[in-house]
């Protein structure tokens, strides 16, 4: 009977061991380490796992532009609302805040703030030194800006060429262009408008007088449709420029510039031999004789609609790109698309203003 006794209370031991084991040093219910939220997480992984294997075979991964959005939307709580409700919600936010729009690996949303502040920087408004706003921003000014400094850019490499060839062949593909004049566009005129907003700039009066005064959006309107207008005429110099005869004049003009070259290195080293001081000969005067001609070819049948005074300097610009194979005829057909794509939006931003 004593040995039943102690049978029984061994037992009792045992189950109470277990019981402790469970609750306390391995615990149950919602806490951490819990069997609930490992299951949780299981569940929660398999989930983005079949989702991602799913867009996958969708074809539904955009490269380089969607990495930022992609692990959001897949960790995204459950809202509780119909499809069709979410959906709406998540394009009303997009179009109060652009920025959520996803960034390029190589062209940044700062450079996007970097071009707003140069382009308003180079508006003149109306004023003592002109009948109506003008602004003065060049197609040199922008390739030597973002060809040179890269800001807001972030190319692979560390010299300067090997970033600008990097820039480029990320730069010039057709899935890249249609990306950035539609997603950007909108966050780049949301960001010229808000520094014009609230930025004075130094207007001269009728008596020479000046003063800073905050753009009106009339005159921001102004802004976009200058822009618009460049723009237009930077893609139109793209389209023609590589059309067969103008591909000659181009030839034609780079030939011409060589011989000046050639002509002023020949009369520095004749005049360097006997150290006299020489006035430049005939063969230097016929070298840019040619060399304007050239020029006036090149104006004559290539100038936009819209006119343009770099219409030499962005022809041999794309000329450059299109001989050393970086941006091909469809490349420069794509680059004019987007741009008069580009223009149209801003003058239709700048008719709601």
């Amino acid at each position: 009977m004593k040995k039943f006794y102690i049978v029984l209370i061994g037992m009792a031991v045992l189950l109470a061991g277990a019981v402790l084991v469970r609750y306390w040093i391995f615990p149950g219910g919602d806490g951490p380490g819990s069997d609930k939220e490992v299951r949780e997480k299981i569940v929660k992984q398999e989930k983005t796992k079949k989702s991602q294997e799913a867009g996958k075979e969708a074809g539904t991964e955009t490269g380089p532009m969607a990495n930022k959005t992609s692990s959001a939307a897949d960790n995204r709580e459950p809202s509780g609302e119909s499809p069709a409700k979410e959906r709406a919600r998540e394009k009303s936010a997009a179009e109060e805040k652009p920025d959520r729009t996803p960034e390029d690996d190589v062209v940044t949303h700062r450079f996007l703030q970097d071009l707003a502040e140069q382009v308003f920087t180079h508006y003149i408004p109306e004023g003592e030194k002109s009948d109506k706003g003008r602004l003065t921003l060049t197609f040199r000014q922008l390739n030597t800006r973002y060809g040179l400094n890269m800001y807001g850019l972030e190319p692979e490499g560390s010299a300067i060429r090997a970033m600008r060839s990097a820039l480029f062949k990320h730069l010039f593909r057709e899935d890249v262009l249609n990306f950035l004049a539609d997603k950007y566009t909108p966050i780049f005129v949301r960001d010229l408008i808000s520094v014009a907003r609230s930025t004075p700039k130094t207007v001269s009066g009728p008596d020479g007088e000046k003063s800073k005064v905050v753009l009106e959006d009339a005159q921001i309107a102004d802004i976009l449709i200058k822009l618009a207008q460049k723009i237009r005429a930077v893609g139109e110099i793209f389209e023609v420029c590589m059309e067969k005869e103008n591909l000659a004049l181009l030839r034609s003009y780079i030939r011409a510039e060589e011989k000046v070259r050639d002509a002023y290195y020949a009369y520095w080293q004749e005049q360097k031999k006997d150290g006299k001081s020489r006035q430049p000969g005939e063969s230097i005067k016929k070298a840019i004789s040619e060399r304007e001609q050239a020029r006036r070819d090149i104006y004559t049948s290539i100038a936009p609609a819209e006119g343009s005074a770099e219409v030499v300097y962005i022809a041999k610009w794309a000329y450059r790109r299109f001989e050393s194979g970086v941006c091909g005829r469809s490349c420069l057909d794509t680059l004019s698309r987007v741009g008069r794509r580009v223009a149209e939006r801003l003058e239709k931003r700048a008719a709601g203003l």
